[in-house]
């Protein structure tokens, strides 16, 4: 089992996030369902590990946190808060009440792969009772990221072109940008945007998707001036 000997177990989590290079100002988003399993290298021991981080504001991050075969039995959805130390490590913590002893559990140097949806590290268990810190237990652990994906389809009719254009994939709380270029002799007539149409624009951005679209667009051909007359456009 995971060796947890504990009072209030602090869970605490310093995840070096490798490969990456980015300012603790910028946002680099870490939120989602992080799934995996611990390995015990002093013990024949293992489990798995739940990590959902649902709220990243700043800095800052929030979710919770589940961890199965430890001393104390299985503990569900610890609540875990946590944050950016500098550029390259975040850290999230949990606790929860259990034996005669306060515990810290660190998971450190996890390096991010797979294009940033895996981690994989060590961690280290110490235990602070009869005065002084122990170390309780060493191993290694391994977590991925679910990520959800959803589908925005575009389309255009005669007379211009949308980019990207198709079925495109989305993670889920990104953003995805539409460009719309008018051929030569004509001009968009409307854009429709799940069904209503948002004006005649040349560009159309999903912000933080969380379900399913669909964008078209007409176009129209420019009105033509006759010789000597104005061209007037008018506003439909």
């Amino acid at each position: 089992m995971f060796k947890i000997k504990g009072l209030s177990i602090a869970l605490v989590f310093f995840v070096a996030l490798g490969f990456l290079n980015f300012a603790v100002a910028d946002t680099v988003d870490v939120t989602g369902n992080w799934q995996g399993s611990w390995n015990s290298l002093w013990y024949s021991d293992s489990g798995s590990l739940a990590v959902n981080i649902t709220t990243q504001s700043g800095t800052a991050l929030s979710g919770t946190l589940t961890i199965t075969n430890t001393d104390c039995g299985n503990l569900y959805n610890l609540p875990l808060s946590g944050g950016f130390i500098n550029d390259n490590t975040i850290w999230v913590d949990a606790s929860v009440y259990c034996d005669e002893s306060y515990n810290t559990l660190e998971f450190t140097q996890g390096i991010i792969k797979n294009g940033g949806n895996l981690i994989e590290g060590v961690y280290y268990v110490s235990a602070y009772f009869d005065g002084y810190w122990h170390d309780w237990d060493y191993g290694e652990f391994s977590l991925e990221r679910t990520i959800y994906i959803y589908t925005i389809t575009a389309s255009a009719g005669a007379g211009g072109s949308i980019s990207p254009s198709g079925t495109v994939s989305v993670p889920a709380n990104s953003s995805q940008t539409f460009q719309i270029v008018p051929d030569d002799g004509y001009r968009v007539l409307d854009v429709i945007v799940d069904g209503s149409s948002v004006g005649r624009n040349t560009s159309y951005t999903f912000t933080n998707v969380s379900s399913n679209h669909t964008i078209s667009v007409t176009f129209t051909p420019s009105p033509q001036a006759s010789p000597g007359m104005p061209l007037l456009l008018l506003d439909e």
